[in-house]
């Protein structure tokens, strides 16, 4: 699982062009099961937010899937009165049932 909190990583609208995400998931004999990115401008502050919600929540017992902590994550964000565009452009590329050891 990577947990990326840079807009260009995640950025896979360019026709013609991969993201890092996308090369990340694809890769043969290697990369990543797993890529949490957003897809489009993302605000550093904002996604700093997003990313401490996130390991914070991982390291919960009670959350037992990267789609767990995502959603906690983007539930924390929100409670915090945050600009909701931010949580518009994060994607989960990957099996959100994927357990957490």
């Amino acid at each position: 699982m990577l947990t990326v909190l840079s807009c260009a990583a995640g950025h896979f609208a360019y026709p013609g062009y991969e993201s890092l995400s996308e090369l990340l998931l694809v890769k043969n004999g290697g990369g990543m099961v797993s890529v949490w990115a957003p897809s489009d401008f993302s605000y550093n502050a904002d996604a700093k937010v997003l990313g401490e919600g996130f390991y914070k929540a991982v390291l919960q017992p009670d959350v037992l899937t990267i789609g767990d902590a995502v959603v906690r994550s983007m539930s924390a964000y929100s409670s915090k009165g945050r600009a909701s565009y931010e949580l518009n452009i994060f994607n989960l590329l990957g099996d959100p049932a994927l357990r957490i050891r």
